[in-house]
């Protein structure tokens, strides 16, 4: 019986063309969807995909180090750094004591100063403390000239000042604030400056 023919050939040659084509087929579409895929990508979804970071396996890349010390040593970066620290070191600024400002004075280790017009006296120790951050004050009640000048009297007040320190007392029916603005060395001298308010 002879062999039938179809259009291309035998069925033997029409499968093998059929397999070649389905094979060509198939390349043609895996690369047409790759270049879709390529088509989709922007430069955006690139840089990202470049630059996401590696799994955290708790040690840092040599670059990765690089980058960190070259934004800490950025001049700007210091500054911010440098202002924090100052912010954290500086004390706390207190607010004068309530009452009307009277007077302001600075006394040197071992002196007096009239306060309240010669009605007080207040005197500063000759001897400040073992840290030298503060001196005893002792303010008296003075009712003549004489005992101003030989630094006698009833006592009032008696206080060891130290820089911030805030120290009231009484005396003739008002309250009197002493504020201790600084102790230590002020031109050279060993001294307690300090303001007084009255209430």
């Amino acid at each position: 019986m002879p062999e039938k023919r179809t259009f291309l050939g035998s069925w033997w040659s029409t499968i093998f063309f059929s397999l070649l084509l389905l094979a060509g087929g198939i390349t043609i579409g895996y690369d047409l969807k790759l270049g879709q895929l390529s088509l989709f990508k922007t430069p955006e979804t690139e840089i990202s995909e470049k630059q996401e970071p590696p799994a955290n396996s708790g040690k840092t890349s040599p670059i990765h180090e690089q980058v960190q010390k070259t934004i800490v040593a950025k001049p700007d970066s210091q500054k911010v750094i440098q202002a924090q620290l100052s912010q954290v070191q500086e004390p706390a600024i207190k607010s004068p004591p309530p009452g009307f400002y009277v007077m302001e004075a600075l006394v040197p280790l071992g002196k007096s100063k009239s306060l309240v017009g010669g009605k007080l006296l207040l005197t500063v120790s000759s001897d400040p403390s073992e840290d030298s951050t503060e001196v005893e004050v002792i303010i008296r009640r003075t009712k003549s000239p004489l005992e101003r000048e030989m630094e006698y009297g009833e006592i009032v007040r008696l206080f060891y000042a130290h820089t911030g320190r805030q120290e009231s007392f009484r005396f003739e029916g008002s309250t009197y604030y002493i504020d201790c603005l600084e102790v230590g060395q002020i031109d050279h001298l060993f001294s307690l400056r300090f303001a007084l308010y009255e209430s």
